[in-house]
């Protein structure tokens, strides 16, 4: 079946962010004064890493929906994959025949953790703590290695 998609220019923002991203903080990361182990991190007012993580978190998850559209297609034709196509991404993979409970898991709380960064809710600052706290740069270094890992369950270049 011949397609056309812009998948791979969706994974390549994604990595190609991760990157920027990563690069930002280790230039935001300075060792702690007298050889004391660890570091601190610099106060960026620019919030690079955290736009780039967002740009990785976006791009990876139009990435994966075109993934699984495009493997959903192939395995059961456009008309079935379209009736799935709204499905949760974990739902989707099960109808793709992947069984690996930890790898749905994971895209559960990718699909989750992508949600509350991209669809942010403000809370008054009496409330703040009582919504869990996500990390962009820790979620989107996170949906690179489950990117990688839902292609190798899918068997997908």
């Amino acid at each position: 079946m011949e397609i056309i998609t812009n998948i791979d220019i969706y994974w390549s923002i994604a990595e190609e962010a991760h990157a920027t991203m990563r690069a930002d903080l280790a230039e935001s990361m300075i060792p702690k004064p007298n050889g004391e182990p660890g570091h601190i991190i610099r106060w960026d007012p620019k919030h690079r890493s955290f736009k780039n993580a967002m740009i990785t978190m976006v791009f990876a998850g139009m990435y994966l929906d075109a993934l699984l559209y495009i493997s959903l297609q192939k395995r059961l034709g456009r008309a079935n994959a379209l009736k799935v196509d709204r499905l949760p991404h974990e739902e989707r993979l099960e109808r793709l025949g992947v069984t690996d409970s930890a790898l749905l898991n994971r895209v559960k709380e990718f699909r989750e953790i992508r949600k509350d960064l991209v669809h942010e809710k403000a809370e008054q600052l009496a409330d703040f703590g009582n919504s869990p706290l996500h990390i962009a740069e820790d979620a989107a270094s996170s949906v690179i290695i489950l990117m990688q890992d839902i292609r190798a369950a899918l068997a997908a270049p």
